[in-house]
């Protein structure tokens, strides 16, 4: 591995379990001297078929900026913003997350961190598993 090479990504929602990826992926990025990409995901309410059926781009920014909002809450309910020892690039995406995710992490030494959703069977047929 080439110094300065790696990169840790961390998937964030604002879920209570995406904290904790985000705060793994601090301390493992500070340990290694590495970079974090902290990333948020996001699609517009209904999914994206429903907005093609009738587009607001006033809607679309909203949810952009709410998306930007729960990015910088995430930090700030963890550390109180953004954390010292460790060079953080924040990222939100219109894209579903785990595709989004694999896709930024697509250098060797990457290492991609996600929480571990824990949804019903309900849940993982309606919204998927980033996990997955």
């Amino acid at each position: 591995m080439t110094a300065g090479s790696r990169r840790v990504i961390a998937g964030v929602s604002g879920s209570l379990r995406s904290l904790g990826a985000l705060r793994a992926g601090v301390a493992e990025a500070q340990s290694a001297g590495a970079p974090l990409l902290a990333v948020l995901a996001w699609a517009p309410a209904g999914g994206e078929i429903a907005y093609r059926r009738g587009p607001c781009p006033l809607l679309l920014r909203l949810w952009e900026q709410e998306a930007c909002e729960r990015l910088r809450d995430a930090f700030d309910q963890m550390f109180g913003g953004l954390p010292e020892g460790v060079a953080v690039r924040q990222l939100v995406v219109r894209a579903p997350p785990g595709p989004a995710l694999v896709e930024l992490a697509d250098r060797r030494d990457d290492l991609l961190v996600v929480g571990y959703g824990g949804r019903s069977r309900l849940g993982y047929v309606v919204h998927g598993a980033v996990t997955r």
